[in-house]
């Protein structure tokens, strides 16, 4: 049957490990046997040179259920040890008159009688000495000064709660109100939080609280308003209102009105003084009309006022062009053979072109072997005594003219206008 019970390692003196900075104080170890009357447990070496003091003791006693274990007894256990050592390999009963049994190696054995013969007197030179023990002083504590520095890991008690030192705890762990400084002018107290004359508090989307915020609509008005009715207008990127906000308005341009006959939003000239005149116009010739367009609209049609009708015509076509740049606009082209057959007002195209306020050329050609087209305008004996030009002297001013290149049978990139065989016509954009 198993033994049932313990053994108990006492290490007695004071161990300092001045490399490690740890002191071991006097402790007993406790090995329970377990179920077959084993136990295995781990012991400083008694001999190791980094420990002060070294080649001291250790204190075994067996402590059996029913007794029957070994009078106490010492051993020493040599660092170079390496294999577990078997407790019961020590000395059986008694021990020897010094009370000292010793596991170790022979060397270890001649060592440790020559320290003895030479008694205590290298154990307490080592007292107090570097790498040697510390003392204790007459309170069985270390004395302060054979302790390491230890400023870096402690505050003297001298400095709780002094000037230059640091703050003490009360019983609910927190910094008595006395240590704590002035902080009303760096925060603001919890209690003026959403209140009356103190702070406004954000939401949990760092934003004031709808109930914080003022009433600002006599000062501020509603981005959902912008460009909206009844709010108020914006600007594109050139600070300029766009077009889109811009209410159509009748207006005046130099010479004549803004013809709004039917809708139309451009004209040449106003038609209620009446078609004075049937231009008839040349084959394979581009003849320019300029239409100033005051307001932007979205145009589908030119429209021309037919007074002679043709023979022979086998193509018609009519263009817009930008009179500033000369180039044509895109998406203004428009077959015109049909409606400029018979008398009467001819509405050409079905377009669907924005426009901008500027200064637009309509363009119209006609290829025919017998006779052109006549077009309502205003009689002039020659191009150079058209009303519209007169005082015009730079291509960029004319208000009726021709392109420089005859025999066309399509509209070119831009045009050159020219002043030859130019004609006073009636044209408006809708």
């Amino acid at each position: 049957m198993p033994i049932v019970g313990k053994v108990v390692f006492t290490i007695t003196p004071v161990l300092i490990d001045g490399g490690a900075k740890v002191v071991i104080i006097p402790r007993a170890v406790e090995a329970i046997l377990d179920s077959s009357g084993a136990f295995s447990v781990e012991l400083p070496a008694t001999d190791d040179p980094d420990l002060n003091p070294t080649n001291f003791t250790i204190t075994v006693t067996e402590q059996f259920e029913g007794g029957g274990g070994r009078p106490p007894f010492q051993i020493t256990l040599p660092e170079a040890t390496t294999e577990p050592i078997d407790i019961t390999q020590f000395a059986e009963g008694v021990p020897p008159d010094d009370g000292v049994t010793t596991w170790a190696t022979s060397s270890a054995l001649a060592a440790e009688a020559t320290n003895r013969a030479n008694g205590d007197s290298a154990i307490l030179a080592q007292k107090g000495a570097a790498n040697g023990i510390a003392p204790l002083g007459s309170d069985s504590k270390l004395s302060v000064l054979y302790l390491p520095d230890l400023t870096g890991a402690f505050v003297e008690v001298s400095q709780k709660g002094a000037a230059g030192g640091v703050a003490t705890l009360d019983g609910t762990t927190k910094i008595p109100a006395g240590q704590i400084p002035n902080l009303s002018g760096t925060y603001v107290p919890n209690t003026q939080l959403g209140a009356a004359s103190g702070v406004a508090t954000l939401d949990s989307g760092s934003k004031l609280n709808s109930g914080q915020v003022p009433d600002l609509s006599a000062t501020y008005q509603a981005r959902s308003e912008r460009g909206a009715a009844s709010g108020y207008a914006t600007l594109d990127s050139s600070i300029l209102v766009p077009s889109a906000q811009i209410p159509q308005v009748p207006d005046k341009v130099p010479f004549f009105t803004v013809h709004d006959r039917l809708g139309a939003k451009a004209a040449s000239f106003d038609d209620s003084a009446g078609m004075a005149s049937s231009h008839i116009l040349a084959t394979n010739t581009i003849y320019l009309i300029r239409v100033p367009v005051r307001v932007a609209f979205n145009m589908t049609s030119i429209e021309l006022f037919v007074t002679g009708a043709p023979s022979g015509m086998t193509n018609a076509q009519v263009q817009l062009y930008n009179a500033t740049t000369q180039a044509a606009v895109s998406g203004t082209n428009a077959a015109a053979t049909s409606a400029l057959g018979s008398i009467g007002y001819a509405s050409i195209g079905t377009l669907s072109t924005s426009l901008t306020p500027g200064e637009y050329w309509v363009a119209v050609f006609a290829i025919w072997t017998t006779t052109g087209p006549g077009l309502g305008g205003i009689a002039a004996t020659n191009a150079t005594a058209l009303p519209g030009n007169m005082g015009r002297t730079t291509a960029s001013q004319y208000r009726f003219a021709t392109h420089s290149t005859t025999g066309i049978t399509s509209f070119p990139a831009s045009v050159t206008p020219v002043l030859t065989n130019a004609r006073q016509i009636f044209a408006q954009i809708r």
